[in-house]
């Protein structure tokens, strides 16, 4: 059949039929380009949200560390001097002594402290409780120890455990009921000497009342004389820093940025020995 103008309808079906569907290249590649910029800002979404996480774990670890070191500490300073009463469990006090050593960075004292369950036929004597970066071997380092010694100290050591890791920074400052600083005038600060690989390291302010520094071993520490420094001891201000990601060296040293940012976390408190306050 014919229409007009001569044509048949199926040459002009033919002729005017569209060719199949399709992308050409210029299309293909402007959709890749935009899907792989929109998965590169998923990726950096995830990436920042994944990194503030981590650091909000970090951040959270490193102030628990310091909030369970601090509490523990004043607790001990405020209770340091009560003695346990009952002769029958424990010696007599025979002394009134609250501090035991005192320098920059060790704190030992003296008091009713309760001992831990099986502790023997002695439980609940008066312990001395130390608090210091100083391991039981003489080293510095990263960890705050906690050691724990039946009353007497040459009995010998009950336990030692750590308190607190990745403590940069372990200050004790001594005051007595005047409020005047013990000692009254502080050494210069003095930066330890660390090597390249462990740069880093808080500045220490040497110095220990009555030239009793920590002892090492089965050494006893000297006892207090009346009026003496360690015996006019009534406020102890407390300063604790912890540090996430870092990696420990020797000496007090340590690096930083260590799988992650570094963050600061730093605690300053003051607990006065209330045994002796009037």
């Amino acid at each position: 059949m014919r229409a007009a103008g001569g044509v048949t309808r199926g040459a002009r079906g033919r002729r005017g039929a569209r060719p199949a569907a399709g992308f050409t290249l210029l299309e293909v590649l402007a959709a890749s380009t935009i899907f792989a910029i929109i998965m590169v800002a998923v990726y950096m979404m995830y990436e920042t949200n994944q990194n503030m996480f981590v650091n909000g774990e970090a951040r959270a670890t490193a102030q628990q560390n310091a909030r369970v070191a601090m509490d523990d500490i004043v607790t001990a300073v405020r209770t340091a001097g009560f003695f346990h009463p009952d002769a029958a469990l424990c010696r007599p006090p025979g002394s009134v002594e609250a501090i035991r050593i005192a320098t920059e960075d060790t704190l030992s004292l003296h008091g009713g402290y309760r001992d831990p369950p099986g502790a023997g036929p002695n439980q609940d004597c008066n312990v001395y409780v130390t608090y210091s970066l100083w391991d039981g071997a003489g080293s510095r380092g990263m960890t705050l120890h906690k050691e724990v010694r039946r009353d007497d100290w040459a009995r010998g050591q009950l336990t030692q455990s750590p308190l607190a890791e990745n403590v940069t920074r372990l200050a004790f400052r001594y005051y007595d009921a005047n409020g005047q600083q013990l000692p009254t005038t502080l050494p210069p600060e003095v930066a330890p000497a660390c090597v390249p690989g462990f740069p880093e390291a808080w500045p220490r302010r040497p110095f220990a009342l009555d030239a009793q520094g920590p002892v090492v071993g089965a050494a006893v520490p000297a006892a207090v004389p009346l009026n003496s420094q360690r015996d006019t001891v009534r406020v102890v201000r407390i300063e604790v820093t912890v540090e996430t990601n870092i990696a420990a060296g020797s000496d007090g040293c340590y690096r930083r940025n260590v799988g992650g940012t570094t963050q600061t976390y730093t605690l300053v408190s003051e607990a006065h020995v209330r045994s002796l306050t009037p």
